[in-house]
């Protein structure tokens, strides 16, 4: 499972960013996620997933979307599709 507890957070390993760079990059990682990996980038424009809260809130439909998705393929197709992707 990948995930962050707070806008703060980042990365496949929760890394802790005090600062405002890090929640810009939180977002960046939600977005490599969505647009990169699992390929729906319709995702961003979603407000359950709009922002850490919301994402927070909309916990459970959220890991179904990307249950969902990594269920379409092996463990190797993603680690490949993780590669590089900071």
């Amino acid at each position: 499972m990948i995930g962050a507890g707070n806008e703060g957070q980042v990365g496949i390993a929760p890394t802790r960013w005090p600062c405002m760079t890090g929640r810009l990059k939180m977002v960046s990682q939600f977005k490599k996620l969505v647009e990169s990996v699992l390929r729906m980038p319709g995702l961003l424009k979603d407000p359950r997933f709009a922002n850490n809260h919301a994402r927070v809130e909309n916990r459970d439909a959220l890991v179904k979307i990307i249950t969902d998705v990594l269920a379409q393929n092996t463990r190797d197709h993603w680690l490949a599709e993780f590669e590089g992707l900071g």
